[in-house]
Order: C-alpha cells, then sequence, then structure tokens
C-alpha cells in the first residue's frame, strides 16, 4: 500500500509496537494474523493520510529518483539489458493503475488491496475491515468494476 520498502519495514515495527501495547485487548475470536493485519491496516491508513498533507513530489518523480542499490552500490537486480519500449509500456500501466487506485474511493481501494494485492481471502479481508463478508463480496464487485471503468480507456489507447 506505501509502494515502499522503508516506509513498509516502518510500519511493521510500529504495528507490532501497537500490538504489543494493546495485546490486552485481543479477544481471540479471530486468528491473531488477522488481528495484527487490521492493526497494520490502520496503522498504514494513517501513514497515508498524514503523508498526503506532506506530500513533496509526485509518485512518478519519486519512483524515478529512487535507486535500487545495494548500501556499497552494488545493484540489488542482476543486469539485463535495458529495454526502452517495454520498460515505458510497463511504466504507463503502472502509472495508469496507481492513478486509478488513487480515484478509488478508500472503501475500494481497501478492498482491492487486501483481496487482490495481499491475497487475503474475502473472510479474513472483511474481518480486517470491520464490515459482513457479503459487503465485502459487494465491495469487491464495485471496486473491481470501477477499477475496470477507470483503466478501460487507458487499454484501449494500447491496443490502438
Amino acid at each position: 500500500m506505501v509502494h515502499n520498502a522503508e516506509d513498509a519495514k516502518n510500519l511493521v515495527q510500529e504495528t507490532f509496537l501497537q500490538a504489543l501495547s494493546r495485546i490486552d485487548t485481543f479477544e481471540g475470536r479471530s486468528r491473531l494474523s488477522t488481528w495484527l493485519c487490521g492493526i497494520a491496516f490502520n496503522v498504514t491508513r494513517a501513514f497515508l493520510r498524514k503523508a498526503r498533507r506532506y506530500q513533496t513530489c509526485t509518485e512518478e518523480e519519486f519512483d524515478w529518483l529512487r535507486l535500487r542499490v545495494h548500501a556499497r552500490g552494488a545493484f540489488l537486480n542482476p543486469y539485463t539489458a535495458w529495454q526502452p519500449d517495454v520498460a515505458l509500456e510497463r511504466n504507463e500501466r503502472t502509472r495508469a493503475l496507481h492513478a486509478a487506485l488513487k480515484k478509488l474511493p478508500e472503501k475500494y481501494s481497501a478492498i482491492l488491496t487486501l483481496r487482490d494485492m495481499e491475497g487475503y481471502s474475502t473472510a479474513e479481508a472483511a474481518e480486517v475491515l470491520r464490515i459482513s463478508q457479503s459487503n465485502a463480496r459487494v465491495r469487491l464487485h464495485r471496486a473491481r468494476n470501477e477499477l475496470r471503468r477507470l483503466l478501460t480507456p487507458h487499454l484501449m489507447e494500447a491496443t490502438a
């Protein structure tokens, strides 16, 4: 959800700190992993809300600035020949997807992230979001339809 490995690591640490401080509130009605995921989801949402207030550059600019190198200066990924057309197409698709996800209401982007990106079951996603399973299925269906509607012009343009 944060698209940055360092931020994700910090959020995981914050999640465990909050879980440790609130372990007495865990009632055991759900799995511990689901309870932790709910805390992680709320910590991440708070982080993203705060980050929006202090955002100084666009996501595309930030991605361009982020280098993928080891602390000693070596590249993390093995060298492969650069294919500009493939990279451009991938970047355009990624940019279109991120733009579409940002346009979705939070309740839709949350269910899409949990189900389609993180691989949670509908029951687990519903538990994390504190909604019924039927409501989760409806939201997921509506979110996918809305995402499809937002991406259709881009997909039509790419095939033309």
